[in-house]
């Protein structure tokens, strides 16, 4: 299994919109192959911050959302509407790189946590975890 945590910091002038494109993508993400949760929360100790939390079945399942059209303008949206620099959010996730041919590469695990906006966690093997 894979976890994936994620944040996108919100603006007041955007807030309803970048709330709605985050519930609209975890909707819509639940619905793919192999995905086994995908949410969206506010986080309770900064309400600007637009928390996400995926769990996929296998890195395969993860590579193809990363690949739906549908995820790359989510991205797109949320990072123009966000005051942070987001950057590519998959490349902000921990040990999650693009190889040469911009495929997911997960060599560099312990790649080193990025500072400003959209932060994210890659974590494999978590089904001791859930018990």
């Amino acid at each position: 299994m894979i976890l994936i945590t994620g944040h996108v910091i919100l603006t007041p002038e955007h807030r309803e919109r970048m709330i709605a494109l985050g519930a609209e993508h975890s909707a819509r993400s639940r619905g793919e192959p192999g995905c086994l949760a995908h949410n969206c929360h506010i986080d309770v100790e900064n309400p600007d911050r637009l928390m996400f939390v995926e769990e996929w079945a296998s890195i395969e399942a993860v590579r193809t959302h990363f690949a739906v059209p549908a995820s790359g303008a989510f991205v797109a949206e949320m990072r123009a509407l966000s005051p942070e620099p987001c950057g590519d959010p998959h490349l902000h996730r921990r040990g999650c790189h693009r190889d040469a041919d911009g495929g997911l590469d997960l060599s560099h695990a312990k790649a080193q946590r990025r500072e400003g906006g959209c932060v994210g966690f890659l974590t494999a093997g978590l089904a001791r975890w859930r018990g």
